[in-house]
């Protein structure tokens, strides 16, 4: 690893492959490919988050399982997990890690890591792979406010950079778009980056007709 070589961790961000394939024994190889290929061009540790890719398909349940899980408990010293829900620090700044496609799990966890706190981290980061900018309810936005938690996510293919402010406080979400060239690259959808805040109320506007709620973000 030549860039970011005073880096003390990584955080993958969900997603490591692609799933759907035709059972256990299949998805087990993939995930453990992609595992040792990370290992291979780190010599840092890796945090995992796990993304909807991950365990989808058949089989793919029970090879994060017997896989993922594993190798995240490994990285935090545990004798096991049977969620990827987790938190560590490096320093002084916390770490949150949460499974959220499973959105009320991850949110409680969240939640309750937070509010469990005895001391005030200098930065609060939470690592989600779903971001949260698809929710349509302000009240967790508001709760993270609170904290000035900075959000990683990734998932919808797009870097965002959102600011979300209440009462002077503010919830920072980072969104990154980070795929690696496949087969049929010519199939996969368009990578977008944008600065222009119409093109992210536009993402915003879709999102609240489809859940059939009020762009709450504008």
């Amino acid at each position: 690893m030549k860039e970011g070589k005073d880096a003390k961790f990584v955080i993958q961000l969900g997603d490591m492959v692609e799933g759907n394939t035709k059972g256990e024994k299949e998805h087990t190889r993939q995930l453990t490919e992609a595992i040792a290929f990370l290992k291979k061009n780190f010599q840092i540790p890796v945090y995992h988050v796990m993304g909807n890719h991950d365990p989808y398909g058949p089989g793919g349940v029970a090879a994060s399982k017997a896989v993922l899980l594993p190798e995240i408990a490994g990285q935090l010293k545990k004798k096991d997990l049977t969620a990827a829900n987790y938190s560590f620090y490096q320093g002084d700044d916390l770490f949150i890690v949460a499974e959220y496609s499973k959105r009320a799990k991850g949110q409680e966890f969240i939640t309750r890591t937070l509010k469990s706190l005895k001391k005030k981290p200098r930065y609060i980061f939470i690592a989600t792979h779903i971001p949260f900018i698809t929710l349509t309810d302000t009240a967790f936005a508001d709760f993270l406010a609170q904290y000035n938690a900075v959000v990683l996510s990734g998932h919808i293919h797009r870097n965002y950079l959102l600011q979300y402010t209440k009462n002077n406080k503010t919830m920072t979400q980072i969104t990154v778009c980070s795929w690696l060239p496949g087969k049929n690259g010519d199939k996969q959808r368009a990578r977008q980056t944008s600065t222009d805040p119409n093109v992210f109320k536009e993402s915003i506007r879709s999102q609240a007709v489809k859940f059939k709620q009020p762009a709450f973000m504008a």
